[in-house]
């Protein structure tokens, strides 16, 4: 398949959106079945842009060890019933409200994804944190691999590596040099994009 710009993109993997709603519809069920009468929103979210969106603590918690850890303890934003998510945008912040609430991820698109996966893994969500690396992972191309396999080795997304690391040994650069470079990442725990580049130009 063609990008607009020419680029190849990966379809060894296809994305299963399906599949994580599923898994998130099921969740969701059983965990309002176990919490019934159902909680209203008692707790709101700021994002960076300083907009508040009104939620149910329960759901946040049920979704995210992260927010069940800051909601369950002594801390200010349970005292105060809100949290200001400084790192976080409101087009963000709606993925995750839509994701919690049971609406879907129609939201997630190439714009945003990589945006909404940070907040997944920053946040512990997982089933959105996989529907965002799998989106990622089917756009990889020549031009873009390097940055996705740097942010891929520092957020541990294996999906998001493989694809990457393919389009990188499928179109970069020769077949030696690229088993050689394949090499050095893999025995690597983390590279700097900038470390990235200097492998497969051979400076390192």
């Amino acid at each position: 398949m063609q990008t607009n710009s020419g680029s190849q993109r990966v379809r060894q993997m296809p994305l299963d959106p399906q599949s994580y709603q599923r898994k998130f519809y099921q969740r969701q069920t059983e965990y309002l079945c176990s919490i019934l009468p159902q909680h209203a929103a008692d707790f709101v979210i700021r994002s960076s842009n300083g907009e508040e969106f009104p939620v149910s603590r329960y759901l946040l918690m049920a979704h995210s060890p992260v927010f069940a850890a800051m909601l369950t303890h002594d801390s200010k934003e349970k005292e105060q019933s809100r949290c200001e998510l400084d790192d976080v945008d409101t087009e963000s912040v709606g993925i995750l409200l839509d994701y919690v609430n049971g609406c879907g991820l129609a939201k997630v698109n190439d714009a945003n994804a990589e945006k909404a996966m940070i907040m997944a893994v920053k946040y512990a969500i997982i089933d959105l944190r996989g529907y965002c690396e799998h989106w990622l992972a089917n756009g990889v191309t020549e031009m873009n691999a390097a940055k996705y396999l740097a942010l891929a080795e520092q957020l541990d997304l294996s999906v998001l590596k493989k694809a990457a690391l393919f389009v990188i040994k499928r179109d970069s650069i020769p077949p030696a040099a690229a088993d050689a470079a394949l090499d050095k990442l893999t025995k690597a725990s983390k590279f700097s994009q900038a470390s990235i580049f200097n492998i497969f130009l051979g400076k390192m």
